[in-house]
């Protein structure tokens, strides 16, 4: 079967298809837009040609006018040299608003040497012109009545503003006198701008005003590549020339009133402060004038406590040290006050802040500044932006804040030993610079406390340590228990007969001396000692003697030992109370000595008790801190650095490593994995002091246990003193803060390894600091 193919077929009929017709329109469409588009462009030129020939047609008759002005007239309203063409005009033609600009200076020719004097160089060899360029010519300032100045020039600047405005018109001409350098009954004035280091200022925009002077001036003009103006062609006049110096990002200086009134530039004696007094022009003479202006500063403070917790609503202020308005150095030129805010990053900022030595000044009460990441005096230099983290604490009464710096760079030094002792030695604490630490020295107020407030207290213990007997002390469960020795001489059970030559006396139940042929001897001193008393475990430490005797007129002595007879201690009888022994042991024995005087007579002792406590340590025992925050702050930004406790050395008979401590931390206050210096469970810090494991970093969180060990139940160790050593983000380098100290002389030693040792003498009176100065060890 045969496909048909389908075709299409244009019939010899006339006309074209819709889409045919639309194709064509399109194009007849876009050649019309094409086309107008070509004409608007072609207007718009064509005005615009127009409007700049009507700009320089107004320039030239400006031009015209001003050829045509005598030499000695020709000036502008208000400028320098005064003349009576305005110095900005507006002019509406060819349906256009023109503004026409007209500047008329003198201009110094470096052909016959400039006015200004080349720094540096002897001023009669050469001289300065106002492009910078030396002149190996004398400097141009001639005698009374001639004028520097060698010629003037005239620019014409013609703009406008419209959607088809084009680049402004500008015209110059110069304009000699008759005579160059003619002569003139008025005064000159070359002003010099430089920046903070000495270097010139181009661009800075300089606006001189006199008001006192008929006609008044009021000139603006531009620094040149030298940073300067001259100026010809002024009024004499006596402190009445205002200056004032400004520029786009750059701070402002001026000159200032002699009267109070006018820009409270004095102090109160009315005296002004003489580099900004205004300007004096005296008759054909150069009146010289340097300003210094540099740019903006931006500086931010930041404010937080202790736990580099935000802190706002701080009020602090900032006073300049180095410029002041006047002679009264108690006014500062530069004075910012302001409160930080922690809703806000950083808490306050500003970004126009002038280059000067600043004191900051803490005005909310409760306050000291207890570290900061810049010197207290901020040297803040022109252009530059710096940021301040305040470390503020409660205020004490007597703080201290110690800087220890490298003697030759100046640097803060981190990981100093900063140690203060007061001449008294009631105080003496130690700090590390550039290390906050969490510190606890009282476990008086017992366990149960989960978040760490009142620092008296613990989260728990296994029962099996004592914080109480001992204030300000861990130590070992002590488990007393009384016990009462008597002897009456009954029996020689507790007889040492190795140390008793005495007559102890069992059939008549009675300590006497012996008799030596036939009497008692009275030259000798006889003894009788006991055996050890205590018959079961445990250490005493104290005891009480009492005896029932009969001295016939002769001498008994009473002694006791609780270390086996190595140190006898005297008693007197009767006791006041409970002898405590200088050694206190395990081995508890009773010595008394007889003389006598008469050979006939002895004193006899008829019995002696002994009351005493017989003290054992338990084996073992736990503490557990507790939670100490760091401070929101802290994730991502703590490093845990040391840990230390006191005393560092414990009794011997403890046994080694008696006092272990170890260290949990985490970020959800609810994990709490007790782990040693390699981040194990089955490590510990011993030794009283150690490096802690880099894994806590970055934690907010931390307690610490302490485990007390004893292999002999007579002995336990202490802890009296447990620090922990960290570092935050907030926590300025080569710092250490003291609070608490004792007022008046104090002694401040300082140690850092591979610097020499700093011992020097201060006197601390309520809030003070103090910078150490450490020099490298050759």
């Amino acid at each position: 079967m045969r496909r048909r193919r389908l075709t299409s077929v244009r019939n010899n009929q006339s006309g074209y298809t819709l889409v045919e017709a639309i194709v064509v329109l399109l194009i007849f469409a876009g050649m019309f837009m094409v086309m107008q588009q070509v004409f608007q462009f072609t207007i718009r030129g064509l005005q615009a040609s127009r409007a700049k020939q009507v700009a320089v047609e107004i320039a030239n008759a400006q031009m015209e006018i001003i050829r045509n002005i005598d030499y000695n007239s020709l000036g502008t309203v208000g400028g320098s040299p005064a003349g009576a063409i305005q110095q900005e005009k507006i002019i509406d033609r060819a349906d256009n608003s023109f503004t026409m600009e007209t500047t008329i200076r003198y201009y110094d020719d470096p052909f016959d040497g400039c006015a200004g004097i080349a720094e540096g160089l002897d001023p009669t060899q050469w001289s300065k012109c106002a492009d910078g360029t030396v002149v190996e010519k004398a400097r141009d300032v001639p005698a009374y009545a001639n004028n520097p100045a060698d010629y003037k020039k005239a620019t014409v600047t013609v703009s406008w503003e419209s959607h088809y405005a084009g680049q402004p018109v500008t015209l110059s001409t110069t304009v000699a006198p008759r005579d160059l350098e003619g002569d003139t009954d008025k005064g000159f004035m070359l002003i010099e701008v430089i920046d903070a280091s000495g270097s010139p200022v181009t661009g800075a925009d300089v606006h001189i005003t006199n008001t006192v002077v008929s006609p008044t001036v009021d000139i603006s003009m531009t620094t040149d590549s030298s940073g300067q103006v001259l100026l010809f062609d002024l009024e004499p006049s006596q402190h009445s020339y205002v200056v004032v110096v400004t520029k786009d990002g750059y701070t402002t200086d001026r000159t200032c009133s002699v009267d109070a009134g006018g820009t409270a530039c004095t102090d109160a004696e009315g005296a002004p402060d003489p580099y900004l007094q205004d300007a004096t022009v005296h008759l054909g003479e150069l009146e010289e004038l340097t300003f210094i202006i540099d740019r903006w500063s931006t500086l931010a403070v930041n404010s937080f406590n202790e736990s580099c917790e935000p802190l706002g609503a701080v009020d602090f202020t900032l006073s300049g040290m180095d410029k002041l308005i006047s002679v009264d150095p108690s006014i500062p030129k530069n004075q910012i006050s302001f409160t930080t805010d922690t809703n806000q990053t950083p808490h306050w900022s500003t970004n126009q802040l002038e280059w000067d030595l600043y004191d900051l000044i803490v005005n909310t009460s409760g306050y000291y500044i207890a570290g900061i990441n810049h010197d207290l005096a901020l040297n803040i230099l022109p252009n530059t932006s710096t940021t301040i983290n305040v470390l503020l604490a409660p205020t004490t009464p007597n703080a201290l804040l110690v800087t220890a710096k490298d003697s030759g760079s100046g640097t803060n030094l981190s990981d100093a030993t900063v140690r203060v002792v007061d001449s008294g030695n009631t105080y003496d604490e130690s700090r590390i610079t550039g290390q906050g630490f969490i510190e606890q020295t009282d476990w008086s107020g017992g366990s149960g406390q989960s978040d760490y407030t009142d620092d008296t207290q613990y989260f728990s213990d296994d029962g099996n340590v004592d914080v109480t007997s001992t204030s300000g002390q861990i130590s070992l469960k002590n488990n007393a228990t009384p016990i009462i020795y008597s002897e009456n001489f009954s029996t020689a059970a507790f007889k040492d007969g190795g140390n008793t030559d005495a007559d102890w006396n069992v059939p008549d139940q009675e300590l006497k001396m012996n008799v030596v042929s036939g009497t008692y001897p009275t030259t000798v001193t006889q003894h009788a000692q006991t055996r050890k008393i205590n018959s079961t475990t445990g250490q005493v430490v104290s005891a009480t003697l009492s005896a029932v005797s009969q001295t016939n007129g002769q001498t008994i002595r009473y002694y006791m030992s609780a270390d086996g007879g190595t140190n006898f201690e005297e008693v007197t009888l009767p006791m006041g109370g409970a002898l405590t022994f200088a050694h206190a042991g395990n081995d508890l024995r009773v010595r008394i000595e007889m003389e006598t005087s008469d050979s006939g007579v002895t004193p006899v002792v008829s019995s002696f008790q002994v009351s005493f406590t017989r003290e054992d340590y338990d084996a073992s025992g736990e503490l557990i801190s507790s939670t100490i925050d760091l401070g929101p702050s802290a994730p991502a930004l703590s490093e845990f650095t040391t840990i230390s406790w006191q005393p560092s050395s414990q009794p011997a008979g403890a046994g080694t490593d008696s006092v272990r401590l170890q260290i949990a931390t985490n970020t959800d206050n609810s994990t709490w994995n007790f782990v040693g210096p390699d981040g194990t469970a089955s490590t510990y810090y011993t030794g009283g002091t150690g490096d802690i494991y880099s894994g806590h970093d970055g934690d907010r969180y931390v307690r610490y246990r302490v485990l007390l060990s004893t292999v002999d139940p007579y002995y336990t160790p202490t802890v009296t003193d447990i620090r922990l050593g960290y570092t935050l983000a907030c926590l300025p380098p080569g710092q250490a803060y003291f609070t608490n100290a004792v007022s008046g002389s104090n002694v401040i030693e300082v140690h850092l390894d591979g610097y020499q040792d700093v011992n020097e003498a201060i006197d601390i009176s309520g809030y003070t600091t103090k910078e150490i100065l450490l020099t490298p060890i050759p």
